[in-house]
């Protein structure tokens, strides 16, 4: 198989926060990184904001 060249890597980042507002994190991750954010779970009722995005 032979790769695409219009591969797209992707790259994430969490957001050093406690606790996670879905509408603030996807608004910080599309003006930081013009992608993606959404809320993550790290426990019970414990959300971190991850970005994934492009990082070509």
């Amino acid at each position: 198989m032979v790769p695409s060249s219009d591969a797209v890597n992707t790259c994430q980042v969490v957001r050093n926060s406690n606790g996670c507002d879905l509408a603030s994190c996807r608004q910080w991750c599309f003006k930081v990184y013009h992608a993606n954010g959404f809320c993550y779970a790290t426990g019970f009722a414990s959300y971190r904001c991850v970005c994934i995005y492009n990082c070509n």
